[in-house]
């Protein structure tokens, strides 16, 4: 990892750190510092390998397993997984905090939200 420097235009606010290829939540503290912070998950799962919608259904199923806030962290190979995870999480009701690459891995943080038509759908209608 390196260092980057950020101008800050409000509080928490997820930006992408130049060069890096790293997504990250940054907070403002004292002094008007950034303070950059990667989510602690309450657990991980490893779908290196799989593609969609096969991350997808797996992702699902994590979740549903953990209590709203709680967070998951995903592990994937697969080229496309950044594009279609965030649309997915934008449909879901599930955040995405955090979003990298290292190397050839991308690492997602979601926080569980509340169930919406998506997230709540019978895994047997996706597989």
């Amino acid at each position: 990892m390196g260092t980057a420097v950020f101008s800050v235009s409000r509080y928490n606010e997820m930006v992408q750190s130049p060069g890096l290829n790293q997504f990250a939540t940054i907070t403002i503290i004292y002094g008007g510092c950034v303070q950059l912070s990667t989510p602690t998950p309450h657990e991980t799962i490893d779908l290196s390998g799989l593609r969609c919608p096969h991350l997808v259904v797996a992702t699902m199923k994590a979740l549903r397993s953990l209590e709203r806030g709680q967070i998951l962290q995903v592990i994937t190979t697969d080229l496309n997984s950044p594009s279609n995870m965030t649309a997915w999480s934008r449909q879901s009701g599930h955040e995405l905090l955090e979003l990298y690459d290292e190397d050839g891995r991308f690492y997602f943080f979601f926080r569980r939200g509340e169930e919406t038509a998506v997230s709540s759908m019978p895994l047997e209608v996706i597989e």
